[in-house]
């Protein structure tokens, strides 16, 4: 009966019965009022919660246990509401095909292609697992002999958050997917270490053609000397370049002369 208990669970976390018993225990109807579920149903969730030790009921009263209190209810510190939304709406479906997944030795194609509500999901629940190893590593590694750090598949932050607010000196870079990153952001700007993360910079120096192909002359030039060495180089222009930032998640910054025909584009990580 484990994916009952389990199924139950995510349920009462998503209509909010611990959310609405946060500010003290609820009667039924009052509780059905405050989640907007009919009394029949939600008394068999939140009696579902009672049986597994996530809720109590005294003289008629629903409330919370003391970790339910602590961790389903948005009470500072720990919230495993999003870990919780993760494992429901992303993981369990796909635990349906487990067998398949055993017997023929190939795990469930596209996973990971969400869509902007399920990447928010995704990220958010991954972030809640990971809270406590984040804090762990920011007290038990002495980062402060160092003055920058990259966090590659850094997720949503949570890991540069939890360091840079042990150590006020150093400077973070996050390198995620964009589906990712647009999480990130949002995350980030709401800690005050979020501008102490700042985006990485990308610098494409070459002799940058303008759209006509012809300026600077130097770079039409060279073009002949790409074909006969290299046999498929050529010169490009900056119109180019900005498309090639643009598929792969860079924003262009500004492009700068340098010395001679040479030029530099700056780019951003998007």
């Amino acid at each position: 009966m484990g994916f009952m208990a389990a199924k139950y669970l995510f349920v009462a976390s998503e209509i909010g019965v611990f959310e609405k018993l946060a500010s003290g225990p609820l009667i039924l109807d009052a509780l059905a009022a405050a989640t907007g579920i009919p009394p029949r149903t939600l008394r068999i969730s939140a009696d579902a919660m009672v049986s597994l030790g996530l809720l109590e009921r005294v003289d008629a009263r629903y409330r919370n246990s003391a970790a339910a209190a602590a961790f389903l209810a948005g009470a500072p510190g720990p919230d495993l509401r999003p870990m919780l939304r993760f494992w429901d709406k992303l993981s369990y479906p796909g635990w349906i095909n487990l067998e398949s997944a055993v017997r023929n030795g190939r795990g469930q194609a596209g996973f990971f292609r969400f869509n902007e509500e399920e990447q928010q999901i995704f990220s958010t629940g991954v972030e809640a697992f990971s809270a406590p190893a984040a804090a762990a590593l920011a007290m038990g590694y002495d980062f402060g002999r160092h003055r920058r750090i990259l966090d590659v598949a850094g997720g949503t932050g949570s890991f540069l958050i939890a360091i840079l607010r042990r150590h006020a000196a150093l400077c973070g870079t996050l390198f995620e997917l964009a589906g990712t990153c647009a999480v990130a952001r949002r995350r980030l700007a709401r800690e005050p270490e979020g501008a102490r993360i700042v985006g990485a910079r990308l610098l494409l120096v070459d002799l940058w053609m303008d759209a006509s192909r012809t300026q600077p002359p130097a770079a039409p030039v060279m073009a002949g000397e790409f074909l006969i060495h290299a046999g498929d180089g050529q010169s490009y222009a900056e119109d180019e370049a900005d498309a090639w930032l643009a598929q792969t998640d860079w924003r262009k910054l500004e492009r700068r002369p340098l010395a001679g025909p040479a030029s530099v584009i700056i780019a951003e990580a998007a």
